[in-house]
C-alpha cells in the first residue's frame, strides 16, 4: 500500500539549508526533524527534568518559610508598638483633659 503524503512548502535561513544538505537529503531531514518534534522526551531526561524541579520547589519552599518568619516577626513588631501606643493614649485618657495639674500653680 502507498502510503499517502503531503508536500510542504516552508522558508529556512541558508546556513541551516546548507548544513542539513550536507549530511541529509533535505525531505530526510526535515522528516527527522517533524517526528523529533512529536516524539516525547527520553525518560532519563524526564527523571532529571523530575529532580530538577525538586530541587527548584524546594529552594522556593525554603524561601517561603523565610518570608513567613519575616512577617510573623513584623506583625510582633507592630503588636507590640500598637500596645505601646494603646498604653500611651490610656495614659494620657486618665490625665483629664483641662484639669489644671497642681504643679502648675506654682
Amino acid at each position: 500500500m502507498v502510503e499517502k503524503k503531503q508536500r510542504i512548502n516552508v522558508a529556512i535561513p541558508v546556513e541551516l539549508y546548507s548544513k542539513v544538505t550536507e549530511s541529509y537529503g533535505l525531505t530526510e531531514a526535515v522528516i527527522k526533524g517533524l517526528e523529533l518534534v512529536i516524539t516525547p522526551p527520553k525518560t532519563e531526561n524526564n527523571s532529571d527534568m523530575l529532580k530538577l524541579q525538586e530541587i527548584r520547589i524546594s529552594e522556593l519552599q525554603d524561601q517561603l518559610n523565610v518570608k513567613d518568619n519575616q512577617i510573623e516577626k513584623l506583625t510582633d513588631t507592630l503588636h507590640a508598638q500598637a500596645i505601646h501606643i494603646q498604653t500611651l493614649l490610656n495614659q494620657k485618657a486618665v490625665e483629664a483633659p483641662g484639669t489644671k495639674k497642681w504643679w502648675r500653680f506654682w
